[in-house]
């Protein structure tokens, strides 16, 4: 069964500018597809990758010149052979989970094989700012289970990001058992406000991976540090996958 491919871009801007290594993020540039075979529709959105060159003008390339075989594609497998991975094929693969599940009249997650839909926990990374404007966006996070922060390389100012940040989320012992969890430290390696414990070590105990917990369970601050944050307020109701991460509706 055929369907017709229309797509558009959409620019969200961010409340501030987000700041990694390197680059600088003001603003998030998203295909958004839609697939309708007269009766139903399915849409669906990447964002791509910047560093692997996959923004929104390659994919809308892509999109372009395979738009007769997406248009004549009969399922999710076979659009693999069509669009290389990313956020072209992304978004086109979204919007073909919903447009199924509108002819089957059934939530897609049905067909996906679940039951129900359960709650996760999402995370929260904070860019790189001055060590203030970072405690406070940490402060800001009220109800983050754990924070992921983003360093520069510049080792002291480094450091000054990671302690404010910490102690904007440390707690007195006696609200522990009622206010949510605090930044962890390492398995295995001491707190860094041991005396004695010197800003670089920190530094380098953070970023040191893989390491042992005396568990002897895997350790990658990335993971422990989360895992990502929404940059910007997503609409609720069409298929939303960032590249490379589950599907989520």
């Amino acid at each position: 069964m055929g369907q017709s491919l229309t797509y558009r871009v959409e620019r969200h801007a961010l409340a501030a500018p987000f700041r990694i290594s390197g680059y600088v993020f003001e603003a998030s540039d998203l295909v958004v597809v839609e697939l309708t075979d007269g009766t139903h529709r399915g849409r669906g959105e990447g964002g791509g990758v910047y560093y692997l060159g996959d923004e929104a003008p390659q994919m809308i390339e892509q999109l372009e010149a395979s738009r007769a075989a997406i248009e004549a594609c009969e399922s999710r497998e076979a659009l693999r052979q069509i669009l290389p991975p990313g956020g072209a094929r992304n978004a086109v693969d979204c919007a073909m989970w919903e447009l199924e599940a509108s002819r089957q009249n059934v939530p897609a997650y049905k067909i996906a094989g679940f039951d129900e839909l359960k709650p996760l926990v999402t995370t929260f990374t904070l860019g790189a700012d001055e060590p203030e404007v970072m405690a406070q966006g940490a402060r800001n996070y009220v109800g983050a289970r754990a924070i992921k922060i983003k360093l520069t390389g510049s080792l002291e100012l480094d450091v000054a990001r990671v302690r404010s940040v910490r102690a904007a989320r440390r707690r007195p012992a006696a609200s522990a058992s009622r206010a949510g969890p605090t930044l962890p430290s390492p398995p295995g390696s001491s707190d860094q406000r041991r005396p004695g414990r010197s800003g670089r070590d920190i530094v380098r105990r953070i970023g040191r991976a893989p390491a042992r917990s005396a568990a002897g369970r895997r350790w990658h601050h990335e993971q422990k540090w989360v895992d990502r944050a929404p940059m910007t307020t997503r609409r609720i109701g069409r298929p939303q996958r960032w590249h490379g991460s589950p599907v989520r509706w």
